[in-house]
């Protein structure tokens, strides 16, 4: 029952056209069905844009996760919800996994505490040598613009902590 989100849709188009070889699973196709058939250890960039949710944001999950696209009569790992747990169970090599998605930091009192989120975690366990995750809420135009500055950054100089400082500073001189 979450709301729909159209600018998702845009940003993913908009990244996708700054590679050549690429998988989209978009809409009704973006269900964890579909993500699991991809020889996910093969990508070097994953992005995610979409709704990700934490146990503290929504009370009745016990893990963080993200939204996907849920199959009505699907089994439960094609219910909709990407946990952390079946995060972990993927094998990745990618460079960098993006999660364009609101609650998929940590909060900022818990930042000392814990250090990653479980959701980011579960990303670098599964194997994912960085993980670009959201702190606060940014509108979809100015995301769509960061992350696109940041990948175009990422994708010249293949040093993560370069590109995303360059990326930053572009976008702040907005």
């Amino acid at each position: 029952n979450m709301p729909s989100l159209p600018e998702t849709y845009d940003e993913i188009i908009n990244t996708s056209k700054l590679f050549s070889r690429k998988k989209l699973l978009l809409k009704e196709n973006a269900t964890e069905k579909n993500l699991r058939r991809l020889m996910l250890d093969d990508y070097k960039i994953i992005h995610f844009a979409t709704h990700g949710l934490t146990s503290k944001s929504q009370n009745n999950l016990s893990l963080p996760g993200l939204i996907m696209t849920p199959v009505s009569d699907g089994p439960w790992f094609n219910d909709g919800y990407l946990d952390s747990n079946e995060i972990m169970q993927f094998s990745l090599s990618a460079n960098l996994v993006i999660l364009s998605a609101c609650n998929t930091g940590i909060d900022k009192k818990q930042i000392y505490k814990f250090g990653f989120s479980d959701l980011t975690q579960s990303f670098l366990i599964a194997g994912a040598k960085n993980v670009l995750a959201t702190q606060w809420s940014i509108p979809s135009k100015e995301t769509q613009l960061l992350i696109s500055t940041i990948i175009k950054s990422f994708k010249k100089q293949k040093n993560l902590a370069i590109s995303f400082n360059k990326g930053l500073k572009d976008f702040l001189k907005l």
